[in-house]
């Protein structure tokens, strides 16, 4: 007898009993999920064709918006490389959030993944 239980976090469970007249009592779980990207129709885009069109498109929001910003705080008297680093300090959010919308999907508890993943893009601007 195989049941199937889901949840709304779409990943299903099947438990396999065996069956009352057999002479073995096991109980088989297995389960698998997908992960939670911003539209189901993203599963059918391989991870790494997914994982190279977020890179090109916040590159692309990133440089973009940076740009942006020194055109407008640089002539006030604020050097680009302050302009960069706060910027890049708010963009950290914005990147995890495209990662894991369009990659890897959304975590079940965002703030704590966010901030595991915040150290490597401070590092990286300190750098």
């Amino acid at each position: 007898m195989n049941r199937t239980c889901s949840s709304n976090k779409r990943s299903h469970i099947d438990l396999e009993y065996a069956h009352p007249s057999s002479n073995t009592n096991n109980t088989t779980i297995m389960t698998s999920s997908k992960p939670r990207l911003i539209h189901e129709s993203l599963h059918d885009i391989s991870q790494s064709i997914r994982f190279l069109v977020n890179g090109v498109l916040s590159q692309f929001i990133f440089m973009t918006t940076y740009n942006l910003l020194v055109g407008t705080f640089e002539p006030m008297g604020y050097p680009a490389s302050t302009i960069y680093a706060v910027f890049y300090t708010l963009y950290i959010p914005v990147g995890h959030a495209l990662g894991s919308l369009l990659v890897f999907g959304w975590p079940e508890k965002y703030l704590p993944s966010l901030l595991a993943n915040a150290p490597i893009g401070l590092t990286a601007m300190a750098i």
